[in-house]
């Protein structure tokens, strides 16, 4: 992160995030250089569990991880839940979903955005999150324009 930049206090994981903490990838190393900085645990919702389970069963449908490993992945997730690494916070989808109508609904129906994404946007907005990380620079431009900070 750079020292001219604002550093979020709470920082939403986009699941494209969080896999990288799972599965080794190109750019992981920023984001466990982060998380290990921060030294907190990561506050989740059900959405990204449950985004990031269906990325994952993908990568081994389309043969890019084994079975095993997918399983050794979704092992190591219960294990950080179960230790207090990653902690599932409760969430009201109804107003979630009422955000993310109101985001389709404003400057943002200029372009084309996946309701996946508005719906993480809707949801860390809702959920008090003042950061969102994400690997995806289209839709880190779509978070900073709602008012997120990028780490």
């Amino acid at each position: 992160m750079s020292s001219d930049r604002a550093v979020p206090e709470k920082i939403y994981y986009h699941p494209d995030a969080l896999e990288k903490l799972y599965l080794p990838q190109v750019d992981s190393m920023s984001v466990i250089n982060l998380t290990v900085e921060r030294g907190l645990p990561l506050f989740i919702t059900s959405l990204q569990e449950t985004d990031l389970q269906n990325e994952l069963a993908q990568r081994q449908g389309l043969g890019e991880i084994s079975r095993d490993e997918l399983e050794g992945v979704r092992l190591q997730i219960h294990k950080d839940k179960t230790r207090g690494k990653l902690i599932l916070l409760p969430c009201d989808w109804d107003a979630v979903h009422s955000l993310t109508r109101e985001y389709t609904q404003t400057a943002l129906y200029q372009r084309s955005w996946n309701t996946m994404d508005l719906l993480h946007l809707a949801a860390a907005r809702h959920l008090g999150f003042d950061g969102f990380l994400t690997p995806d620079k289209r839709l880190r431009e779509l978070a900073e324009t709602v008012g997120f900070l990028i780490p």
